[in-house]
Formats: structure tokens, sequence, C-alpha cells
């Protein structure tokens, strides 16, 4: 979650998206994987996997714009993780 709000800061700042940005997309697209594999074997519904793929969903469609949506999907990201 703080990696999100480092992340959306300093891509507030930069012009452009460097490659430690998409590798954090990376990761934050693992994270949603295994929420979404613990909600097929677990049974329990919980909000977490729910919002984190929403909140990666969100953040593809927001790195491939110009330059403020990047850093603002990321501090987007960071906040949907912090309200769960």
């Amino acid at each position: 979650m703080a990696l999100a709000f480092l992340a959306g800061a300093y891509l507030l700042v930069k012009r452009q998206v460097p490659r430690f940005a998409r590798a954090l997309l990376g990761l934050y697209d693992l994270n949603a994987l295994l929420g979404l594999l613990y909600l097929a074997f677990a049974g329990k519904v919980l909000p977490h996997p729910l919002l984190a793929l929403f909140g990666v969903a969100l953040l593809h469609a927001l790195i491939k714009r110009p330059h403020p949506w990047p850093g603002i999907g990321f501090l987007l990201l960071g906040l949907l993780l912090l309200w769960h």
C-alpha cells in the first residue's frame, strides 16, 4: 500500500512511466491473482481480492494515459487498498 502511494507521488512529478512502475504493477497483478485463487479455493467471500482486482484493472487502464493519470492511478490503488 505504501509503495502505491510512493509510486503515485513519484509519477506525478515525472512525465513518463519508468520500468519500475510497470514492474510494481506486475506485483499488484500477482497480488490480485493470489486473491482470486484464495476466493476460488477457500470458499470465503472477502472484499480485499475484489478490490485488488478492481484497482489493478483501473491502474492498467490509467497507466497508458498521458502524464498525470499514471500517478493518479497509483494513488487510487493505494486508496482502495487503504479503504479495505
